[in-house]
């Protein structure tokens, strides 16, 4: 999975072109540090740096699309640049963050390989 901060004119369901994003980041909270209130974007894409091409990830976004990929190109800071739109399939508008903790949930004893006193490696 792939981030990005949409631009003020796009909107859900329509391609996401090379100019309406500033790059790619691998690590949402980057992209959420980056927004400036606009929209954070989830891509269904992974990079395969030997061939240099981002590809949609999964067999769900395989399926919608088909034999889709396009070229990337890694920038200094780290960030990704597809150098072709990136249908509209594989983009989906992302709300704020959340820590989700179950309240009711309180683990009692401390993991098993802890008990011992030795870590797994060492047994």
């Amino acid at each position: 999975m792939l981030y990005a901060v949409a631009s003020a004119d796009w909107s859900p369901g329509r391609p996401l072109t090379p100019g309406g994003v500033d790059g790619l980041y691998r690590c949402r909270a980057e992209a959420d540090a980056r927004s400036g209130g606009r929209p954070t974007l989830a891509l269904a894409l992974r990079h395969d740096p030997s061939r240099g091409v981002v590809v949609p990830q999964g067999q769900a976004a395989r399926d919608r699309v088909g034999l889709w990929a396009a070229p990337a190109v890694v920038m200094a800071g780290g960030t990704l640049t597809v150098l072709q739109p990136i249908p509209g399939d594989l983009v989906r508008e992302v709300g704020p963050a959340e820590l989700r903790a179950h309240p009711g949930v309180v683990r009692l004893l401390r993991r098993p390989y802890f008990l011992s006193g030795r870590s797994p490696a060492r047994r």
